[in-house]
């Protein structure tokens, strides 16, 4: 069966060269804010240890956000290579969604936001990857933790779904744009509207897309029941080879 017209070979490379250049644009901001912030420890040597203490949490939220844009890099070069391996571990299901947590908990912190988590106990995890797909879960949460208000809340659930898992994340932002719900996962960097959740976001939730079909499953956006957006990745409970990528997907 032959790629959609829109990810023929010309189309995909010219995705990923957008989506390398946007990765290398965000890595700017979290590179620059630790060499800040060490050019401060210099000149604060003498200064109160809780001063220190709470520079060097920004610094490894800093750290940590380079490791997260690498490895974003990382994975977008072994799914469009065809070359990503999946270690089929069938994690616990609320395993993966406190790494998938824990992965953006300095998103978390910097906007006083929370993750409200809701795993139904006895939920049968699907053979899948689990480090991978907390990674896609992790690419969901971080766009909901952008758009939710100062002091929010963004929601993380697990339900069976087609005999597999389907996690969903809803935010407390502004709607959907109109159209954005189609293409959210279709890899667009940056359309020129710094009020849609594509804005920087595109990469990662094009990656998250990716790592769950790789895994068979799907992704897709919707507007939330709470006014906002809803996200959701779904993993089938038979694994699968890797799916041809197509849209906003249809889990």
């Amino acid at each position: 069966m032959s790629d959609p017209p829109h990810e023929q070979p010309e189309r995909r490379l010219a995705l990923l060269l957008d989506h390398l250049s946007a990765l290398g644009h965000d890595l700017r901001n979290p590179i620059a804010s630790l060499l800040l912030g060490i050019q401060r420890l210099e000149r604060r040597t003498a200064d109160a240890p809780e001063r220190t203490a709470a520079l060097l949490a920004r610094l490894e939220r800093s750290v940590r956000g380079i490791d997260r844009l690498v490895e974003t890099l990382l994975d977008l070069g072994r799914l469009e290579s065809g070359r990503l391996e999946l270690e089929r571990q069938g994690e616990p299901v609320e395993v993966v969604a406190a790494q998938a947590v824990a992965a953006v908990a300095g998103l978390a912190t910097e906007g006083r936001r929370s993750v409200q988590v809701a795993v139904p106990p006895g939920l049968a995890a699907p053979p899948w990857d689990g480090a991978r797909a907390a990674k896609a879960v992790a690419h969901l949460l971080a766009p909901a933790l952008e758009f939710t208000p100062l002091g929010g809340t963004v929601w993380l659930s697990a339900s069976a779904h087609r005999g597999g898992v389907r996690f969903t994340v809803e935010d407390g932002g502004p709607p959907l744009a109109a159209g954005e719900a189609e293409a959210l996962f279709g890899g667009t960097p940056f359309n020129g509207d710094p009020h849609t959740r594509r804005r920087g976001h595109g990469p990662f939730l094009y990656v998250a897309r990716r790592l769950a079909e790789a895994h068979g499953g799907a992704a897709e956006a919707r507007a939330g029941a709470r006014g906002g957006a809803e996200l959701s990745a779904w993993f089938p409970g038979a694994a699968g080879g890797e799916r041809p990528a197509g849209g906003a997907g249809g889990a």
